[in-house]
């Protein structure tokens, strides 16, 4: 919510969530299996996109950038937040 609230809680690690839908997505991170591993740390994860995103923090890539500013991001999302600065929208 954009107060900051958040009233969703993971009953096995209590980590909070402000919409259902993102603690539902969050719950498949403690019933999947952990499929993919990180050769560089070992880490590892459940979902693909998870995974690809975490081998970008040890390459250094950023395939993501604002056509405003040319800032570089590793996921889509946070270009997508970071878009908001420009837009002034929250």
């Amino acid at each position: 919510t954009h107060t900051g609230e958040k009233p969703y809680s993971c009953e096995l690690c209590h980590k909070k969530f402000t919409q259902t839908g993102t603690l539902n997505s969050h719950m498949q991170t403690h019933a999947d299996a952990k499929l993919y591993s990180c050769d560089q740390c070992f880490k590892q994860f459940s979902r693909q996109s998870c995974f690809t995103s975490h081998v970008m923090t040890h390459t250094g890539e950023k395939p993501y950038s604002c056509t405003v500013c040319g800032m570089k991001f590793r996921s889509r999302h946070h270009l997508i937040s970071h878009t908001r600065i420009h837009t002034g929208e929250k």
